[in-house]
């Protein structure tokens, strides 16, 4: 906005364009704050978003490592019982010697 002369108009002549302008500053930094908190919303939810799948990854993770170590355990008990089983064949023989 420009006066008859072309030059910037002077506010202090008109105090309620001091205030609209003032408002309309302060409104418009208002809506920067809001922006700015709505991208730290969405990154705060993407950083969620990855925990929990990373978090699901890890349990899944655990799970498959607990069932091949109970896997583990059960091989190496049948062998040995297997052992066992063979220990006793060899002490029945040495006893019928």
């Amino acid at each position: 906005m420009t006066n008859s002369e072309g030059s910037s108009p002077d506010l202090t002549a008109h105090p309620s364009r001091q205030i609209t302008k003032l408002l309309e500053i302060q409104i418009a930094q208002i809506g920067l704050q809001i922006a700015q908190a709505q991208t730290q919303i969405d990154l705060n939810n993407q950083l969620i978003q990855t925990l929990n799948e990373r978090s699901f990854e890890m349990l899944e993770d655990q799970s498959i490592e607990r069932h091949n170590f109970n896997n583990s355990i059960q091989l190496l008990n049948e062998s040995l019982e297997r052992m066992n089983g063979f220990l006793d064949l060899l002490m029945a023989q040495e006893d019928r010697k």
